[in-house]
């Protein structure tokens, strides 16, 4: 008889695990998604003066930047059995010293060739760091008995707008990337220590790797619709940062100001909506957030399309923010649920997660070169009503996230 994978969840240490010690594992995933947040947004400031730093068009600054994405591709299924192997909670502590010395590199800059080679590491380092910390986020849930995972997220939401804001400041004082993201590198390492104390022990979601017969990773396909889900509100978040400022500036002649408005509100909404959803979750369940969540995105963009100007698109970005904004903790969270209850010594949570993840994070790689040709086509304005109907498709699809 072959040989079945390790709980994810060991009797032994869920006895042992007191609501003291669940505590301080929350807050040590609260500080980890702070930092993952923080670490790259103080970086997003400064791209502009990459692009002056090395001449880049527009054309090769946006190809440049997809270097990071495809490092978040690459590691994606290598980071969930990484995690499986080591445990969420060794692997966030590693990598928090890695983060640390990636950001260190892609900040130096030498050379246009050093940056794109950084920044595809940067988001192989991001990326397995994002995967342990879900993962150990998932396993405080579970343990817990409550819906977490909305906010986790929206502490992520908080780094990266405060990084924003730093980096932001940095730039206009210029300050020498570098310097700005040694202070970021110190801050993860003085994070570690912490770290190490507060997190749950190893053991809590380590699993043995098994290579599975094919007809097993076939029952697998779940996973992928469940990042298919993902993928809906990825495309959706990407748009709106890529796409709101753009639309108003060109279409509506909005000044610099207006036109950064979109994405702010649809910063505060998705952040306002991490922060309410999991008393939404607990409440009313995960497939009624999801559902409804979507049909508010999509029906929300479309009446703020229709609409136009500054106010209707501002409106607009504001419901798809507040709609798409639990999406992603919801599959995350559903695909640990369901590998523990129905794949228990097929796939770990962590793989589970990883499957995930990749499917879903793809949404940012593809879909802001597809709003772009589609705009070309039928103008920006229009071309938006993907991702509105990608939204709706997501409340149409809510039912996958429901575990029996």
């Amino acid at each position: 008889m072959r040989p079945r994978a390790q709980s994810a969840i060991s009797a032994a240490v869920t006895n042992d695990v007191t609501s003291q010690q669940l505590s301080g594992a929350r807050m040590a995933i609260y500080v980890s998604f702070i930092i993952n947040g923080m670490a790259w947004g103080s970086f997003i400031p400064r791209i502009p003066d990459v692009k002056a730093m090395f001449h880049l068009s527009n054309g090769q600054l946006g190809t440049s930047l997809l270097a990071g994405s495809v490092g978040v591709l690459v590691a994606m299924k290598p980071a969930g059995a990484l995690t499986a192997r080591w445990g969420s909670a060794r692997t966030v502590i590693v990598l928090t010293v890695v983060m640390s010395g990636a950001m260190l590199l892609v900040s130096s800059l030498f050379n246009y060739t050093w940056f794109v080679v950084t920044l595809f590491f940067t988001g192989i380092v991001m990326a397995t760091h994002d995967i342990a910390m879900n993962t150990h986020g998932t396993t405080v849930e579970k343990l817990s008995e409550k819906s977490l995972m909305n906010g986790f997220h929206a502490r992520f939401s908080l780094g990266g707008l405060a990084g924003a804001a730093y980096g932001g400041v940095c730039s206009q004082l210029e300050v020498k990337p570098l310097y700005q993201m040694t202070v970021i590198a110190l801050a993860l390492l003085a994070a570690v220590p912490w770290l190490k104390s507060a997190l749950l022990p190893t053991a809590a979601d380590q699993h043995s790797i098994e290579r599975k017969p094919k007809s097993e990773r076939e029952r697998q396909v779940i996973f992928y619709v469940l990042g298919l889900l993902g993928f809906f509100s990825s495309v959706c978040e990407g748009s709106a940062s890529d796409w709101g400022g753009v639309l108003l500036r060109d279409t509506w002649g909005a000044a610099p100001f207006i036109s950064s408005v979109p994405y702010i509100v649809f910063s505060a909404t998705m952040l306002l909506g991490r922060l309410v959803g999991d008393k939404v979750t607990d409440r009313m369940g995960r497939e009624w957030i999801v559902k409804y969540g979507g049909g508010t995105a999509g029906v929300g963009l479309l009446i703020g399309l229709i609409i136009g100007k500054p106010l209707g698109i501002s409106i607009g970005w504001a419901l798809l923010g507040l709609g798409v904004s639990v999406a992603i903790p919801s599959v995350f969270s559903a695909s640990s649920e369901l590998a523990e209850a129905k794949f228990a010594g097929h796939i770990s949570p962590s793989a589970a997660v990883a499957i995930v993840g990749s499917v879903s994070y793809a949404g940012f790689l593809l879909g802001p070169p597809i709003i772009g040709w589609l705009a070309d086509q039928v103008t920006l304005r229009w071309a938006m009503l993907l991702p509105a109907s990608l939204a709706i498709a997501m409340a149409a699809s809510a039912r996958i996230v429901r575990v029996r």
